[in-house]
């Protein structure tokens, strides 16, 4: 029997959409910080436009996340990728601001 696969067409459609926004996203911003030496990304702007890039891939796997939770099931293979994930960003986020605060205090020293 003739099995209609519009529905993986459009699936696969959507996922290689946001797969090149993520990446045209990613690559527009590491030019505007590092080629350009650019004041745009930097702090929580910097953060953000990151954030963009992640969310554009990381939907789908968050959409499967929230699905198998309220199936009870909290601990996958999706929820696991996305804590791994977020992770990262905390620890950047952590990093920076433990080197703020160092080079506050050698300033402060001298």
């Amino acid at each position: 029997m003739y099995e209609h696969t519009h529905d993986k067409e459009v699936s696969s459609l959507y996922q290689w959409i946001l797969t090149l926004g993520s990446f045209l996203t990613l690559i527009l911003s590491i030019y505007l910080d590092h080629d350009l030496k650019s004041n745009f990304l930097k702090e929580k702007i910097h953060l953000l436009w990151y954030l963009i890039a992640y969310l554009l891939i990381a939907f789908p796997v968050l959409v499967q996340a929230v699905r198998y939770t309220k199936k009870g099931s909290f601990f996958n293979e999706f929820s696991l990728i996305l804590m791994a994930t977020l992770g990262v960003f905390y620890q950047e986020a952590a990093v920076n601001r433990a080197k703020r605060n160092i080079k506050t205090l050698l300033d402060y020293s001298t």
